[in-house]
């Protein structure tokens, strides 16, 4: 940890002459003299020191006194050019692993467990709890900030208002942009840009922007599709959505608006074993496996609901929804009795029988599919209280540990560290952007001490952090600055798979993560850097369509994709975990909120009708 110099100090003493006998002119020296040296101290003592200590830390003042951020001058990026830059062998030098599974990086850095509010350069402005205050606060230019911070924070901010403008003029109401030509989508008719943004709309202060979302979602947002659509991203985006802008809110419109939609929905879980299918009418409430599966049903999609049914459950006072959920993970709780065989500790194959919860493959990845159920085993028990004993934390260390054990593997070449997949009992050296939220979701554990013992925590750290770097390294070592959807690790280093960046935020998240957990700087600029790259390729040109679009060949020839898609994820993930990383640590509190797989965050009640 680097720590905070203590400010210098000097003390004046009294100049002292001792003279029996002056002249009138000796004595008026002597006084100018005095006086002379007595401002000389004064000045000096007024000058505060301003010390940079990124170690648990927001501020990096040692003062309650407004510094003026260096000016960017009508060029961002190149004003900020300098910041930029990356210290490439630091970046590529993983923590190492000891035998006894202590991480160690090169300064021998150490993380101390403190709250948000004992650094005294942060001074905390209101509770935790109270999240309104610190949202406002977080809109203006305050003490925690960081020369720059405030106009990268800006910065952020305005493409999330072009991004949305752009939807919104082109394609309002309908689900997402085509932005090359200005095209619109629609595969779930739920406006679903609209329904995944207002949380974010409301994190940055963009009431004139949300006062039309919701009167679109009141008036407009119907539930009458006959299409068969998918459950999970239902559940995700829309459910997760209303629950979490009714939390901010308190607007009881978006909560009729969810127990409409959730009714709907349980449908789904009309199954022999309680497992919900793959895909939903919400007019007539058929539900049924998506047929590329083979009436399979995927881990990532009922493992990734607990989270969203749950919390409306709660506010509700009704438990209704929760049930269904939470009886999921107890289907899948190899201590449960249920017949379940993990072929590997606290590995879930991701392809499941509905029918008696059965696997019917031995495919195991923590990257597509399979990814989310991981994270919602800890979030879960976020949200329900913490229970030491709970089952979803017993789980949630398992998998971490089995990972570790079983696909947790080094590249010499490269001297990275990634997850490999597992197939038909053998490894297959692949791993996912998507994959790249488990870094952030082990830094999530620490910070809530999901842990068991010491050691556990050092390995997490240790694993946090070097996969964190291979996901940096994902985007830096493309042309493009951006990440293919998965690379491969060979003997000859790192090489990309499928060459295309969809505008995905899960190596975003994992940086807001780590700088929650460890107030470094490093992944605050990893993160812009991520963001300048985004700016640079995705904004597509006026004149060839709108908004922000994906990047094709992002190793070697990078262009637009002239049928990509500005996923709404882009909007309710990307930009808010970057705003966010790029924001005062008490703002959406980690204490306070629980983020859902879409980033829309929850409000952890006192108490949950859940099980524990």
């Amino acid at each position: 940890m680097i720590t905070t110099n203590t400010p210098r100090t000097s003390n004046w003493l009294p100049f002292q002459t001792k003279c029996k006998k002056t002249t009138n002119i000796g004595l008026w020296f002597v006084m100018i003299i005095l006086i002379f040296m007595t401002l000389i101290g004064i000045t000096y003592l007024s000058i505060p020191e301003h010390s940079h200590s990124y170690a648990l830390t927001d501020s990096n003042t040692d003062s309650d006194t407004e510094i003026e951020p260096k000016s960017f001058g009508t060029n961002l990026k190149q004003g900020i050019k300098n910041e930029q830059k990356i210290n490439e062998n630091n970046a590529k030098t993983p923590i190492k692993e000891t035998q006894n599974g202590k991480g160690e990086s090169k300064n021998d850095d150490k993380i101390e467990k403190k709250s948000d509010d004992i650094n005294n350069k942060d001074k905390v402005k209101f509770p935790k709890s109270d999240f309104n205050a610190w949202i406002q606060y977080n809109l203006q230019e305050n003490e925690s900030d960081e020369p720059g911070i405030f106009e990268k924070r800006n910065a952020i901010r305005n493409t999330f208002i072009k991004a949305y403008n752009d939807y919104d003029k082109h394609c309002h109401g309908e689900d997402e942009l085509t932005p090359m030509g200005a095209r619109c989508q629609n595969w779930l008719s739920l406006g679903i840009s609209i329904v995944d943004s207002v949380d974010t709309m409301y994190l940055m202060g963009l009431n004139d922007m949300l006062k039309p979302a919701r009167e679109w979602i009141s008036t407009k947002l119907s539930f009458e599709s006959s299409q068969s659509q998918s459950f999970f991203e239902t559940v995700i985006r829309c459910l997760g959505g209303l629950v979490s802008i009714y939390d901010l809110t308190k607007d009881k419109m978006y909560l009729e608006k969810a127990r409409d939609l959730a009714n709907r929905l349980s449908k789904a879980f009309d199954t022999p074993s309680g497992l919900p299918l793959s895909e939903i009418n919400l007019q007539n409430g058929h539900a049924n496996s998506a047929h590329w599966t083979g009436g399979s049903v995927l881990l990532a999609e009922i493992g990734t609901i607990q989270i969203e049914f749950q919390s409306l459950s709660d506010r509700l006072n009704d438990n209704v929804f929760g049930s269904k959920v939470s009886k999921v993970f107890e289907l899948l709780d190899p201590q449960a009795n249920t017949g379940i065989h993990l072929p590997l500790r606290g590995q879930y194959p991701i392809y499941i029988d509905p029918n008696n919860v059965k696997f019917r493959n031995s495919h195991v990845t923590w990257g597509a599919m399979g990814d989310s159920f991981y994270e919602y085993l800890l979030k879960y028990w976020i949200y329900t209280g913490k229970k030491p004993s709970s089952r979803y934390r017993r789980m949630f260390v398992d998998s971490v540990m089995g990972m570790k054990e079983h696909l947790y593997r080094h590249n010499k070449a490269t001297n990275l560290y990634y997850i490999a997949e597992w197939r038909n009992g053998q490894l297959d050296d692949k791993m996912d952007e998507l994959a790249c939220f488990t870094g952030g979701t082990i830094a999530l554990g620490l910070i809530h001490e999901a842990y068991f013992d010491d050691k556990q925590r050092e390995i997490w750290l240790s694993m946090s952090t070097n996969l964190a770097e291979t996901c940096y390294h994902m985007f830096h070592d493309q042309q493009s600055g951006l990440s293919p959807e998965f690379v491969r690790f060979s003997e000859g280093g790192m090489s990309n798979g499928i060459d295309f960046y969809i505008l995905r935020p899960e190596t975003i998240e994992t940086f807001f993560y780590l700088y929650r957990l460890t107030r470094d700087v490093k992944w605050r600029n990893y993160g812009w850097e991520i963001y300048l790259a985004i700016e640079k390729s995705c904004r597509v040109p006026e004149g060839a369509g709108a908004g922000y679009v994906p990047i094709l060949s992002v190793g070697h020839d990078p262009h637009q994709d002239p049928n990509g898609v500005m996923h709404s994820f882009f909007m309710a993930e990307t930009l808010k975990y970057l705003y966010l990383l790029f924001s005062n640590v008490n703002v959406f509190s980690l204490d306070v909120f629980v983020f859902n797989t879409e980033a829309h965050g929850v409000l952890i009640p006192e108490k949950s009708l859940a099980p524990q």
